[in-house]
């Protein structure tokens, strides 16, 4: 594959535009076409290339315009991202391999005392050679004077987007990534270094299981002879991971200001969540001000030593925090050491969205009339902008000019998303190390009701503290995200630290007939009844993402039909509106709203933001979503114990979901109410029946027919008797209709 076609099948899984499967074909269709350059990928985008008209736009529009500059040796293919401090590219080197370059604004490379200080400060950072660190291996000007410096590209996805497809991350895991930034802080620390951008989108795992920090594009060096690029009074940083100190802009930031980082990325980790939400007003007073949320509120399950390194990293004040680096590092092998094994080392399976077809988006546009800001992009115009949920790409790094930041309100942040890196500078307040806002009680009142400390999920009392997560295995073959080897100064492998319990056997397998092995293995079934509305959507994964946005990362798109009549409806359902989720530490799923602009309510209560609900197994519930669309959702207890190895398959793979598996949960029904209930979904961790009596009980006569999940493949019985393939293209009669099996696409959910 030539580098332009790597960079974009990079940036379309970056941005979401496109899925595994569609990234893998855009790779497959670019080398047939022979692409090489720029101009070959613009010819061929232009052409459709073989994707959707606006898929294809939206990728021709990341390659760079015909006058394009340079930078030096680097040849830009592909724009990553647009922000306040410059852009971001992907380009070529001499040597073919593709490197991300960054710029800066050309208003400020225009300065010469800037420039210099840009100069001298990359060249400070390529001495910061690491194994965990991405390198920063070049600098220079480009044709036109704009200043670039150019990093290590690493393809692999970054921490936020690992956390996004899975929730949260096993306690062994998160505690081994981030030993891994302590590990390159502490180098960065020896050379009086410090990063003041740490996020989970700034750290890298690396397809030989390793993580990597990255982006020091805004560090700044600690020595006392240091220049200084940033002006004195500046605020700088993503606002969901700044220190206290660094949301007053203290111009003498140590190395304990990226430890208090590091505990909120731990946090997030663990949780799945950002330690302090709201908007960005409210972030920051919460640094400053707010108790220090407790892990074990949302995973009772997490071991009392990883709850107190995240205390102890996020203390007000520095002086109560780790002193250095090597101090955090220690904890973290003695909190991994101490945990009983139990916990799975390895990374489990990327989102997979499923669509084996690359599938039209109707709702960007019809979103974007809403007021919904497209997915990545800085909200400047709102004077509440809010956190941006879970699921969405990171933003970019922003630097808010004055007149940038108070946008149409005067106000110099509450316009600011603190999803993005920001840079404020000192004339967007007037005096005083920080922003008026942030002194005023009655702005930031609102923070309370955000915290997640306020109030432990319902039933977590019934896991005991310190109790180990049993988390599934990977659906395929992953690289494992722990480090081969801990910096400790014996550099003991993990494997030496922590004992891996040993396998459980399970009992003999069911009766079967036919070759498993044809059975369909899309994730994502699609069963289409005679007539329109007849629908049947099964998703064999352990988490649901709901919302109108008709692509990922949703994998449920909701509307209200017809569209062309409920128009208005249907947009007040969010993009990325609402998660369901199992949790195999609690023994239930989960349903958590991701910041929807109009809410959701669970039971007739309203579900905070952000904030995880369970579900009680066997008991209906009603969910609603923007007060527009209510789903009856029903979490089906299991029936069955976890089947043994079944006869005839070539791989005895280990799925995430399946028989095989002892989730308590066999299902999770979804069924729509008053608008188009002939459409129903579900979530099949194990094994569900569907039809009269069934678990989802479509309406008609007959016999129910259950379908199960095993090693990534369906399978299909009627009451009594063996388990059979499920075949694409096959037809089952259930309720007396006749229904279609096929893969779910997102063309499903078009249409009136």
């Amino acid at each position: 594959m030539s580098m332009v076609a790597e960079a974009l099948v990079h940036v379309a899984r970056k941005r979401g535009l496109l899925d595994r499967a569609g990234c893998a074909r855009l790779g497959v269709l670019m080398g047939a076409a022979q692409i090489e350059t720029v101009e070959d990928a613009r010819r061929f985008l232009e052409r459709g290339g073989r994707l959707d008209g606006k898929r294809a736009r939206k990728l021709a529009e990341r390659l760079p315009p015909a006058n394009q500059a340079s930078f030096g040796p680097y040849a830009p293919l592909v724009h990553l991202a647009d922000g306040g401090m410059g852009s971001v590219w992907l380009a070529g080197d001499a040597n073919g391999r593709l490197v991300v370059v960054k710029t800066m604004r050309g208003n400020l490379a225009g300065n010469q005392e800037v420039a210099y200080r840009f100069e001298r400060e990359t060249r400070y950072m390529m001495e910061l050679r690491h194994p965990r660190v991405v390198a920063c291996i070049d600098h220079g000007a480009a044709d036109d004077g704009t200043l670039f410096m150019v990093l290590e590209f690493e393809p692999s996805g970054d921490l936020k987007e690992l956390v996004q497809a899975e929730g949260w991350l096993p306690e062994a895991l998160a505690l081994a990534i981030v030993h891994q930034v302590a590990d390159a802080l502490s180098a960065a620390s020896d050379r009086q270094v410090i990063h003041r951008d740490i996020k989970p989108a700034n750290i890298f795992c690396t397809r030989d299981g390793d993580a990597k920090l990255a982006d020091f594009g805004i560090a700044r060096s600690t020595a006392e002879n240091r220049t200084m690029l940033t002006m004195q009074g500046a605020l700088v940083g993503s606002p969901y991971y700044m220190s206290p100190e660094q949301v007053i802009a203290d111009p003498d930031l140590d190395i304990r200001s990226d430890l208090y980082a590091v505990g909120a990325v731990l946090y997030y980790c663990l949780c799945g969540m950002d330690p302090y939400r709201g908007n960005l007003n409210e972030v920051l007073h919460a640094h400053r001000t707010a108790p220090i949320p407790d892990v074990r509120q949302v995973r009772p399950e997490v071991s009392a030593a990883t709850a107190a390194i995240v205390v102890k990293c996020m203390q007000k004040k520095r002086e109560d925090r780790f002193a250095t680096p090597a101090d955090l590092a220690a904890a973290l092998v003695e909190a991994l050491a101490r945990l009983d094994g139990a916990q799975p080392l390895t990374a489990m399976p990327r989102h997979d969205p499923g669509a084996s077809t690359i599938a039209a988006d109707l709702s960007g546009d019809e979103a974007a009339s809403a007021g919904d800001p497209p997915t990545g992009a800085t909200k400047l115009k709102s004077t509440q902008a809010t956190v941006a949920a879970p699921g969405a790409p990171d933003l970019p790094t922003i630097a808010l000019s004055p007149t940038e930041a108070r946008g149409e309100t005067g106000d110099a942040h509450a316009s600011a998303d603190p999803g993005a890196t920001v840079a404020f500078s000192p004339s967007e307040w007037s005096g005083g190390a920080a922003p008026p806002s942030l002194a005023s009680q009655a702005e930031t009142a609102r923070i309370a009701t955000s915290h997640p400390q306020s109030a432990a999920p319902a039933g977590a009392s019934s896991v005991p503290p310190g109790a180990p997560v049993q988390r599934a295995a990977p659906t395929r073959p992953s690289s494992s995200l722990v480090p081969r080897s801990l910096a400790t100064p014996a550099h003991r492998p993990v494997s030496e630290q922590v004992s891996r319990p040993a396998a459980t056997p399970t009992p003999a397998g069911p009766a079967v007939e036919g070759d498993l092995n044809t059975a369909f293995a899309n994730p994502w079934l699609a069963l289409v009844g005679t007539g329109h509305d007849q629908l049947v959507l099964l998703w064999a994964r352990t988490q649901l993402a709901l919302g109108k946005l008709c692509e990922p990362p949703v994998d449920l798109c909701l509307r209200k039909y017809p569209v062309s009549q409920f128009r208005d409806d249907c947009l007040k359902i969010s993009r990325n509106h609402l998660r369901l989720r199992y949790d195999s530490g609690l023994g239930r799923p989960i349903v958590t709203d991701l910041g929807s602009g109009n809410g959701s309510t669970l039971d007739g209560a309203t579900l905070p933001a952000n904030t995880t609900k369970p579900l009680e197994p066997g008991r209906e519930h009603l969910v609603n979503l923007a007060n527009v669309l209510e789903l009856r959702v029903k979490a089906i207890p299991r029936r069955e114990p976890p089947v043994g190895l079944l006869p005839g398959l070539d791989s005895d793979t280990v799925a995430e979901v399946g028989l095989n598996r002892d989730h308590r949960i066999d299902a999770v029904t979804l069924q729509r109410t008053g608008n188009r209930p002939g459409m129903s979904y579900a979530l099949v961790l194990r094994r569900i029946s569907l039809g009269p009596g069934g678990d989802l009980p479509l309406a008609g006569s007959g016999t129910a027919v259950e379908l199960g999940s095993y090693a990534g493949r369906w399978l299909v019985r009627s009451a009594g008797g063996p388990w059979k393939p499920l075949l694409e293209g096959s037809t089952l009669t259930i309720a007396g209709r006749s229904f279609l099996v096929g893969p779910g696409q997102y063309q499903l959910f078009q249409g009136d």
